[in-house]
């Protein structure tokens, strides 16, 4: 709220006074125009840590379904690319956007919340999510959080299927199989090295977030669900294709 400025103060000539109120309305007008600037669109991960964190967490407060909707124009979120801002020192502001995409989640359907990531990929949100906790463990709990969310599983029963945070950090960092640039870079899936479990999880996992039929199916029917995540999660064949596999399991049911 803008509490920076008194109405009728006592004192003054009377067009004093209403210069002063005059001034007032113009610094208010001002400030409603940030603040829907600040509504409608992402920080500059290259700001101060407190600017993005604040700008972050006032998109997150004052979040709709149309915000939610205009924050996931494809290719409008700038945190994927690591690499163009100081992605390992700023904790605190992906503690922030890991919790506003759980809110613009809530609110979106899948496919405009996906906008948010290269290529509107699954398992580039995977690698992603992977990737934040590689460079910030005490954010397992906050990617915990979005995993479960956009899986639909409640009662973590796909969750338990992962290795633990700090095994899969092992895992994807192992992955990793770009030479010209060091991990994580982009944090996108076509830079992990196919043949690995890290690439096949993350694959898997990315095709299970992508699927209006899967996400259904753990509401209808969540025993089966589960079935069918545990045989993606646990194949671990060459060439895996996770879309067609996905497909072909949902269909079987």
């Amino acid at each position: 709220l803008h509490t920076g400025h008194h109405f009728g103060r006592e004192g003054g000539m009377y067009d004093m006074r209403y210069y002063d109120v005059c001034l007032c309305f113009c610094d208010d007008n001002l400030v409603q125009e940030e603040e829907k600037s600040i509504t409608n669109e992402w920080p500059d991960p290259n700001a101060k840590e407190v600017t993005v964190v604040n700008h972050l967490n006032s998109l997150r407060d004052g979040l709709t379904e149309d915000t939610a909707t205009k924050l996931s124009k494809n290719g409008s979120c700038p945190f994927w690319n690591f690499a163009s801002y100081n992605a390992r020192g700023y904790e605190n502001a992906f503690r922030s956007y890991l919790t506003l995409l759980l809110g613009i989640a809530r609110l979106v359907p899948r496919s405009t919340f996906l906008g948010n990531f290269p290529k509107s990929c699954g398992g580039c949100a995977i690698a992603q999510f992977f990737c934040i906790v590689a460079m910030h463990p005490a954010l397992h709990s906050e990617v915990d959080d979005l995993l479960r969310e956009l899986l639909c599983d409640k009662n973590d029963k796909i969750l338990e299927m992962l290795p633990d945070s700090n095994e899969m950090v092992r895992m994807v960092r192992k992955a990793y199989n770009r030479t010209d640039y060091p991990f994580p870079y982009i944090g996108v899936c076509l830079d992990f090295d196919h043949k690995t479990e890290a690439y096949k999880v993350i694959k898997a996992l990315g095709s299970m977030i992508e699927s209006d039929g899967f996400i259904q199916l753990m509401s209808n029917d969540t025993e089966k669900a589960i079935s069918i995540a545990q045989k993606m999660i646990t194949n671990l064949k060459d060439p895996f294709r996770s879309d067609i596999e996905l497909s072909r399991l949902l269909n079987d049911m």
